[in-house]
């Protein structure tokens, strides 16, 4: 028996007693409350999220960017990995990486300006790694007009060391977004690794 089945008959004496009264203003404010929580976690950018309609950008295309850029800047302009314990990357450890229109919006520590608005044609990559082995390449690359672009105008999309898919650009971070929204620009690199 819930603890609702069990507390109402306590508060509902009669038709007009006050106790009744009071277990309807109970009930209501338990709904109300019930309601609220819902709306909360419905947050799911994806859920209103119109895509655009320009060229789509395609999972070789992206994983060529990511490894022909040589002007990157890490996270707290460091190369040197970072032990991680946040979900859902299972990984224990990461390298994080900012092409140069993306390192705009690093501050001199090498972290992410607070209220940074990242510019288009940004690109961040998250090594992620068990112990020194590279397993998996997280990354977004802002493109707002794309066919490809999830909400925020980021294109999402996950690949092995050689470049093999786990996350395609066609799905538009749907896998991504609920978890990120909370972060500055999409990015939760600041909360998740202060």
């Amino acid at each position: 028996m819930s603890n609702w089945q069990f507390a109402a008959p306590l508060f509902i004496r009669g038709p007009h007693s006050g106790a009744s009264r009071f277990g309807d203003h109970v009930k209501s404010f338990v709904v109300a409350l019930l309601l609220i929580s819902a709306s909360g976690c419905a947050s799911d950018p994806q859920e209103s999220f119109t895509p655009g309609t320009g060229a789509s950008l395609s999972d070789a295309t992206l994983y060529s960017m990511i490894q022909s850029d040589a002007s990157w800047t890490f996270y707290k302009r460091s190369a040197t990995p970072i032990t991680r314990t946040s979900q859902p990357h299972p990984e224990s450890r990461a390298l994080v990486r900012y092409n140069s229109r993306a390192a705009t919006q690093l501050d001199a520590a090498g972290k992410v300006r607070s209220g940074a608005s990242f510019p288009d044609s940004s690109i961040i990559v998250k090594e992620l790694l068990n112990g020194s082995t590279l397993v998996t390449y997280a990354v977004m690359v802002k493109m707002p007009g794309s066919a490809s672009a999830g909400p925020g105008g980021w294109i999402w999309a996950e690949y092995g060391p050689t470049g093999s898919v786990k996350f395609p650009t066609a799905s538009r971070g749907s896998a991504c977004t609920s978890c990120h929204v909370a972060g500055t620009d999409y990015t939760r690199m600041n909360d998740s690794h202060p």
